[in-house]
């Protein structure tokens, strides 16, 4: 683009310059941080995550409709019921902090030593820093309910659920996906005023993405072990891919368990192969990145890891800019 106008009408014109969009990130961890990062950015004077997407040219974190574009985040920490990203991003649109437009879940749902229960993630000792229903952790219909219920009277946009066991997860497999696809889509089908996204990662990753399409989520974020069914049902189903595939190269793992170490050898690969399957398919892509899993301020090197594993550059760009569910 050579020119452009401002809303003044007045015409500016770029030279060699390249106007784009905002970056949008539409799978961020926002209050949570990565190895090596401090707590507080004296330039944000905020924590350091919300500013860091700024400059880093993703200024938008599924975590509220808006402009710019945003982020979103789920919570598995835990808070005393506190949805601490729908205080962020209301503290962001009240100009009090800077950081991106925030789309909130709230505390992620999923199951008693699910992927997203901490205390299993962490490995503590029982009854250290257990997590409620309203801090997420539901088990069975009724609790499950109650939970989405939960976040969505306090304000989350969307529900995030953890449809199987992850690789970073210290259980090897998860068959959970209909509990909770089931669940969480069947709140929102009664009035809920929330999308639900879905994160299946590993073993059982093509049982979890079907399973999930079938039973109503809409987004699904990671799915690194998808199968040519399960691609096609996200293409006839008209469902999202959130990509996360910078986190299969630059994942810090060295310090984890051998059993994560070896799982991640294993199954990061894979994911290669499966985002060109799912572009090629004609899935409609986003791009996130799940940060901290790469550091924060790195978000854009989502992109890069795209365009090295097959995706057309202005594909990804797209994916980056105007692609959202």
């Amino acid at each position: 683009m050579r020119s452009c106008r401002s809303p003044t009408g007045e015409v500016i014109d770029l030279g060699d310059s390249i106007l784009l969009p905002g970056l949008m990130d539409m799978e961020v961890n926002l209050l949570m941080g990565g190895r090596g990062e401090v707590p507080a950015c004296p330039r944000c004077r905020t924590i350091r995550r919300p500013g860091c997407c700024v400059r880093s040219a993703m200024p938008a974190a599924r975590c509220a409709p808006g402009s710019p574009p945003c982020a979103t985040s789920g919570l598995f920490v835990k808070t005393g019921g506190y949805l601490l990203d729908v205080a962020l991003g209301k503290a962001i649109d009240a100009g009090w902090i800077d950081g991106p437009r925030i789309v909130p879940a709230g505390h992620a749902i999923t199951p008693t030593g699910g992927h997203l229960d901490p205390t299993m993630f962490a490995a503590f000792m029982p009854g250290v820093l257990e997590l409620t229903v309203e801090e997420g952790i539901a088990n069975g219909v009724d609790e499950i309910r109650k939970a989405v219920r939960y976040q969505i009277k306090h304000g989350a946009q969307l529900i995030k659920v953890c449809c199987s066991g992850r690789v970073m997860s210290l259980h090897r497999r998860g068959r959970r996906a209909a509990l909770f696809g089931r669940g969480a889509a069947r709140d929102r089908r009664r009035g809920a005023p929330a999308r639900a996204c879905g994160s299946p990662r590993t073993r059982t990753a093509p049982e979890a993405v079907k399973h999930a399409v079938e039973c109503g989520i809409d987004c699904i974020e990671h799915g690194f072990l998808m199968d040519d069914e399960a691609i096609k049902m996200l293409v006839d189903n008209d469902r999202f891919l959130v990509t996360t595939r910078r986190l299969a190269e630059a994942m810090d793992v060295s310090r984890a368990p051998k059993e994560l170490q070896d799982k991640a050898a294993e199954m990061f690969p894979k994911a290669r192969t499966s985002i060109k399957a799912a572009y090629e398919a004609g899935v409609k892509i986003a791009v996130g990145t799940d940060a901290p899993a790469i550091p924060h301020g790195k978000n854009a090197d989502e992109l890069v890891t795209l365009v090295d594993w097959g995706m057309p550059p202005a594909a990804v760009l797209r994916a980056a800019t105007v692609v959202r569910r």
